[in-house]
């Protein structure tokens, strides 16, 4: 079972890569679609949406932690269970 500093670990280095690739992509995709932004702007809305991220990633990886606890099963890892793929 992860435990929630795992699960926090997790979503920010997630997010953390998320960010670097989604604030590059903003200088393209902006324009693109009819909004210069300049880069104080981008920034701002790039973090605004990063930390909505981090709080989805890690509530959703705390929800299946629970979900894969309360039902039992193991969590679908591609192993069988003498430990072979």
């Amino acid at each position: 079972m992860q435990s929630r500093r795992q699960s926090l670990l997790e979503a920010m280095v997630q997010t953390a890569l998320g960010f670097v690739t989604n604030f590059a992509a903003g200088f393209l995709i902006y324009p693109l679609v009819g909004m210069p932004m300049p880069a104080a702007s981008n920034l701002i809305v790039t973090m605004l949406f990063t930390i909505l991220s981090l709080k989805r990633g890690y509530w959703l990886r705390r929800f299946f932690v629970w979900f894969w606890a309360r039902k039992k099963v193991p969590a679908l890892t591609g192993a069988n269970r003498n430990g072979r793929q």
